[in-house]
């Protein structure tokens, strides 16, 4: 009943006490109630889809797998600002360097909508470790680095920039691709992607 309330568009204060009390009960981190917000991402209300993440942040205790495989489950199938608090929800939940959700993520990579090429690069950038290998002149095997560095050829600048800023933190100043992505970054057309650049060639040089 509660989740059917939450689904009645023309009723918008009885969908306003469903959402309510459904946040309540997801205060509690009931299985059912967690299956029944991944469910709603799907939704084709935006309000609704917004709701079930704030929902789902409710349910979650840090790297919860039940909460975090709901909303990677519905990544491809939710649209607009629901896919980017998605994003930021799995990133705010999984353990640094969890190489499952980091492989979600490089699938977004590609997206044909900037804004989530975007989002997907800075949960990378929120996720992954900092590269620690000892050997990295020929380029680390870091999964975000070596993930993010081919992002730089991306069509948006601003998916350039925040690339060029998430390799800024999690980079190491010896390898020397990184470099390579600063001094690309310079020549950039955009003037914001072109200062990121310079930042990177303090990092790095």
């Amino acid at each position: 009943g509660m989740l059917v309330s939450i689904r009645d568009k023309g009723h918008p204060q009885l969908r306003k006490a469903g959402v309510e009390t459904l946040m309540r009960f997801a205060a509690k981190k009931d299985p059912e109630v967690i299956k029944g917000l991944g469910d709603l991402l799907s939704e084709s209300d935006a309000d609704v889809r917004n709701a079930a993440v704030e929902g789902l942040l409710l349910c979650a205790d840090k790297n919860s797998h039940a909460v975090m495989h709901s909303i990677a489950s519905h990544l491809q199938s939710v649209e607009g600002n629901a896919r980017t608090s998605a994003l930021a929800a799995l990133s705010k939940l999984c353990d640094p360097g969890d190489t499952s959700i980091l492989q979600i993520f490089s699938k977004l990579l590609t997206h044909k909508e900037s804004y989530v090429r975007e989002a997907a690069v800075q949960a990378m950038r929120t996720v992954s470790k900092k590269c620690t290998c000892k050997i990295v002149e020929t380029g680390c095997t870091c999964l975000g680095v070596r993930t993010l560095i081919p992002v730089m050829a991306d069509a948006s600048a601003d998916v350039r920039k925040v690339v060029i800023e998430a390799l800024v933190k999690l980079g190491n100043r010896a390898d020397k691709r990184l470099l390579e992505c600063a001094r690309l970054a310079l020549k950039d057309s955009s003037m914001p992607v072109r200062q990121a650049g310079e930042a990177g060639l303090r990092t790095f040089h």
